[in-house]
């Protein structure tokens, strides 16, 4: 939390590197989950920037159904996140809210440097 001057203290600063280490770990396990397609999907539109058009073609698939199970995929991962922080790290519902908003508001995490590189994804 920041000061009343507006600066980060030292101790939420330490909080804000472990809650996204936490985070990180939990949505890389969540990912490795995931059947291969689906790890595809997500490699496809978020470090590929492939439109769901495009991600239906390469799938052999719908834009519609791309969609579908994208949107399933990701809803997915959250529940699979938010089990880990719960039961693995035993944090609170504050602190799972905390994990997420460092993860939306840090430039540093990024979902795309989170995905399994090629070789692992084209496998399985």
């Amino acid at each position: 939390m920041p000061d009343p001057a507006g600066h980060e203290t030292p101790e939420s600063e330490l909080d804000r590197r472990r809650f996204l280490a936490l985070v990180r770990q939990a949505l890389e396990g969540a990912i490795a989950g995931l059947d291969a397609r689906d790890r595809l999907r997500l490699t496809l539109y978020y470090a590929q920037d492939m439109t769901l058009s495009a991600i239906g073609r390469v799938l052999g698939e719908s834009e519609a159904t791309s969609s579908r199970k994208l949107e399933r995929t990701r809803v997915g991962l959250r529940a699979g996140v938010e089990r880990r922080l719960r039961e693995v790290d035993r944090l609170s519902d504050t602190q799972i809210a905390q994990c997420f908003d460092h993860a939306r508001t840090d430039p540093a995490f990024d979902l795309a440097r989170t995905m399994p590189p090629p070789e692992e994804r084209a496998g399985g």
